[in-house]
C-alpha cells in the first residue's frame, strides 16, 4: 500500500467542533497502525514568549486539556505521538507543524471556538487548506456511519489522481464511492440559425460545454475504469458526468446523497481549473453538507512513501 500506516496531526482545544472531529478520527484510522499526534495551540499576545519556559502555566494548562485526548488515543489502540503545544498564529503554526512533522493528514475541526484555539471556519480551517503542505481534513459534522458514503471529485488531472490513494486508505471494502465528473459551461453568444456548434438557435448569450464530445468520451471511459478498480477492490462504486457549475453541482450531489466524506485533489491542471486550491476545494469546505472534505495535495509525500495503492482492511 501506498499508505502502510498514515501520520495524523489533529488539532484540538476542548470545544465541541474539536471533538467531533476527534471522534471521527478515530472511526477513520486503523487500529495498531496508524501514529496520531494531537495538536493544542496557544495564541501569543504583546506579553507572551515565543518559546517559553518548560513548565509553564500556559504549557500547563496546555498539557492538561491534552492528557484525555492521549487517553483515548492508547485506547482506540493506535500509536501516539509525542503532543505538541505550538505558540503563535495556530493557523502558520500548524502548517509548519505538519510539514516538519512529515504528516500525511492535517485534521481540523470548523468552528472551534475553545480558549486554547479557534477553528473558525472561514480563518483556520480555510487557511490550512490553503497553505499547508500536507492533506488537510475538515471535520464539519458528525461521526461517519457505516458503511460511508466518499464523493471522489474527479477531473483527470494529477492533482486529482493523486488523491486516489489516500481515498484507498480511508475507505473499507463495503464503503460506498461515488466518482464524480462535472463537466462546467461557459456563456457564448450565439447568432440566429446557428449550426450545430451554436449553444442557441436564438441570438443572444448561450451555455456550451467547456469539453468537447470526444474529451467527455474519454472521460466516460476514465470513469468506468476507476469504478471498475474500485469494485474490484470491494467497493460498492459507481460514476456519473454531470454539468453545470461545479459547486452547486457538488453541493446538490452531497445533499441528495447524503455523502460523508468529499474527496479532492488540490491545485488542479486541468482546463477548467475547478479544483485550483482558492475556488472548488475552499467552496466544499465552506458549502457542502457534509461531515467532512479532504483535500489532497499531490506535491506532498513522506520520505518513506512508496508508490503501489492497493486497499486496507479494518
Amino acid at each position: 500500500s501506498a499508505y502502510p500506516n498514515m501520520r495524523i496531526f489533529i488539532a484540538v482545544d476542548g470545544s465541541r467542533p474539536a471533538d467531533t472531529a476527534f471522534s471521527y478520527l478515530l472511526a477513520l484510522a486503523a487500529k495498531r497502525v496508524d501514529e496520531i499526534g494531537l495538536v493544542t495551540s496557544v495564541k501569543s499576545g504583546i506579553l507572551s514568549k515565543a518559546n517559553p519556559a518548560p513548565g509553564s502555566a500556559d504549557e500547563r494548562k496546555a498539557l492538561e486539556l491534552l492528557a484525555p485526548y492521549e487517553q483515548q488515543v492508547k485506547d482506540a489502540w493506535l500509536n501516539p505521538l509525542a503532543s505538541k503545544v505550538l505558540y503563535g498564529d495556530p493557523r502558520k503554526t500548524l502548517c509548519q507543524l505538519a510539514e516538519e512533522g512529515h504528516a500525511d493528514i492535517l485534521v481540523v475541526g470548523a468552528r472551534g471556538l475553545g480558549p486554547m484555539m479557534r477553528i473558525v471556519l472561514g480563518s483556520v480551517s480555510t487557511y490550512v487548506v490553503s497553505h499547508a503542505k500536507t492533506a488537510v481534513l475538515v471535520v464539519k459534522g458528525n461521526i461517519p456511519n457505516k458503511p460511508r458514503k466518499f464523493l471522489y471529485c474527479y477531473d483527470g488531472s494529477e492533482p486529482s489522481k493523486s488523491a486516489l490513494p489516500l481515498l484507498l486508505r480511508l475507505a473499507r471494502p463495503g464503503d460506498s464511492v461515488f466518482v464524480m465528473h462535472i463537466v462546467s459551461q461557459e456563456m457564448v453568444a450565439s447568432t440566429l440559425g446557428g449550426g450545430s456548434d451554436a449553444a442557441s438557435t436564438a441570438s443572444g448569450p448561450g451555455v456550451q460545454a467547456t469539453e468537447t464530445p470526444e474529451e467527455q468520451a474519454t472521460m466516460a471511459t476514465q470513469l468506468g475504469q476507476l469504478v471498475d478498480s474500485l469494485k474490484t477492490g470491494g467497493f460498492n462504486a459507481m460514476s456519473f458526468m454531470e454539468h453545470g457549475d461545479p459547486r452547486d453541482v457538488a453541493c446538490a450531489i452531497v445533499k441528495r446523497m447524503a455523502i460523508d466524506c468529499v474527496v479532492v485533489g488540490s491545485s488542479g491542471l486541468s482546463g477548467l481549473h475547478w479544483y485550483s486550491m482558492g475556488s472548488f476545494s475552499s467552496d466544499m469546505v465552506q458549502h457542502a453538507e457534509c461531515n467532512a472534505v479532504l483535500v489532497i495535495k499531490p506535491t506532498h509525500a513522506r520520505p518513506d512513501r512508496v508508490t503501489s495503492v492497493t486497499s486496507e482492511d479494518d
